[in-house]
């Protein structure tokens, strides 16, 4: 199964995938990186995996022109599925249209509690007793498409927000090229966790 990466920032679920899928026997294999910010880490992860690397800003071009140049560059390769992986932009309904069913999205929470930027804080905040990952389809929403698989994270009351973000981290590190890997083996979603 190849996908193409789309991360903005540090690209720590880039590298957790990147790690993960490097050996042959996995069927999974990225074949690019398109990344919205030519600051951000992620680029460098890529240069060190001999990954291409589309760096297409997205601020000063509308949102219509820089899809297309993104498609065109997709094109390039057979691209079964996007996997955003800290990508901070959101897709037009028109290119999710073009990918339909085929662009995963990770979230720090167990959807449809906590959508948005600031789901970890806002759990350990409320002092919920737990929260988790959610791995799901892209929609035309916001976190809200059809949910893949979710996995369960008890916070530990004496964790601070930095210890809860640590124990997300290692979880959608994990989680990600799991589900990428069941995905590609068995062409269904893998169930609630």
């Amino acid at each position: 199964m190849n996908i193409a990466l789309f991360a903005s920032g540090r690209g720590s679920n880039v590298q957790a995938i990147l790690d993960q899928t490097q050996p042959d026997h996995v069927p999974v294999q990225a074949q690019c990186l398109v990344c919205n910010d030519p600051d951000a880490p992620a680029i460098d992860l890529a240069k060190d995996y001999s990954l291409p690397c589309l760096v297409l800003p997205s601020k000063g071009i509308s949102r219509s022109d820089w899809e297309a140049e993104v498609l065109a560059y997709l094109s390039q390769y057979e691209i079964d599925y996007i996997v955003l992986a800290g990508f901070m932009r959101l897709l037009s309904p028109n290119f999710i249209d073009h990918f339909k069913d085929r662009i995963l999205n990770i979230h720090p929470s167990l959807l449809p509690k906590y959508p948005g930027t600031k789901s970890i804080e806002e759990a350990y905040d409320n002092q919920e007793k737990e929260t988790g990952v959610t791995i799901f389809y892209v929609d035309a929403g916001v976190d809200t498409g059809r949910i893949i698989d979710q996995r369960r994270v008890k916070l530990d009351p004496d964790w601070s927000l930095a210890d809860l973000e640590d124990q997300i981290h290692r979880v959608e590190h994990e989680m990600y090229t799991q589900v990428l890997i069941q995905l590609a083996q068995e062409g269904e979603d893998v169930n609630d966790r």
